[in-house]
């Protein structure tokens, strides 16, 4: 997966690794890998991040604000599709400041005891389950 990472747009790079690295045990799920890994990076239009439970809301929020990311909304487990208990909420970021077009980013907070490399057998795709 390497060679096809290292042909994502610069500023994505960033912020993926900037998210792993503020939320340490956090991972990247979901659609945008399976359009990594088959060379559609083009069709990506959102970061899904599950992030451990106890991880700075705060701290996520500023790091994201420092690349131009604002909240476009918040959403408690309770309306959630497909929530059984081991999501606590999910909060969406959008960038809008920059040229380039930036992924949304959404991240995920599991709940209290679910750590989030257990969420990805949930996704309803082998190829979305790569951590």
């Amino acid at each position: 997966m390497d060679h096809l990472i290292k042909n994502l747009p610069f500023m994505w790079k960033v912020i993926i690794a900037s998210v792993l690295m503020t939320a340490p045990g956090a991972v990247l799920g979901g659609g945008a890998l399976r359009d990594i890994a088959t060379d559609r990076a083009d069709q990506v239009k959102d970061f899904d991040f599950f992030i451990p439970a106890g991880t700075d809301e705060q701290k996520m929020k500023d790091m994201l604000a420092g690349y131009g990311y604002h909240q476009r909304h918040k959403c408690s487990a309770y309306f959630m599709k497909g929530s059984d208990g081991t999501v606590k909420q999910s909060i969406a970021f959008v960038n809008d400041r920059v040229t380039t077009r930036m992924p949304e980013v959404n991240l995920i907070w599991m709940a209290q005891g679910f750590e989030p490399i257990g969420r990805l057998a949930a996704f309803d795709f082998g190829i979305c389950q790569i951590a």
